[in-house]
């Protein structure tokens, strides 16, 4: 009788033990639901894709018109930069031959026949009669 009754007191212990862990984790956790959404994309026309592949186009050609002109004023100050040294090159023989002509006793004369500078030649009329 004596380990009947053990029998059924550790019985009785083991279902309290088993009850109070299933009433711990069943009713006390909070279930965690995974939700995912999915969205379509938004409809587009053809009319709306055309218009936006045209300004993707004109935006396009606007950079290759700053590029373009970028490399043009580039470019423009490299002539100017290459004129200006000529100009200076020009002044240093013009010096050196005015010197020449100094020391050789020539007299700048300019001739009849052609414009001074700044002036524009007048064409010359003629009668074909």
């Amino acid at each position: 009788m004596k380990t009947r009754r053990n029998f059924a007191f550790l019985s009785v212990i083991l279902l309290a033990c088993a009850a109070f862990f299933w009433l711990a984790t069943s009713h006390g956790v909070e279930k965690e639901i995974e939700v995912q959404t999915y969205s379509l994309p938004e409809y587009r026309s053809d009319t709306a894709r055309a218009i936006d592949a045209y300004q993707q186009m004109i935006n396009r050609m606007l950079d290759d018109n700053q590029q373009n002109w970028a490399n043009l004023q580039q470019q423009l100050n490299t002539i100017n930069a290459k004129l200006d040294k000529i100009q200076s090159d020009i002044d240093g023989i013009s010096r050196q031959i005015g010197r020449i002509e100094e020391k050789m006793g020539i007299e700048d004369k300019p001739e009849e026949n052609q414009p001074s500078p700044g002036e524009l030649q007048q064409p010359k009329m003629t009668n074909t009669k």
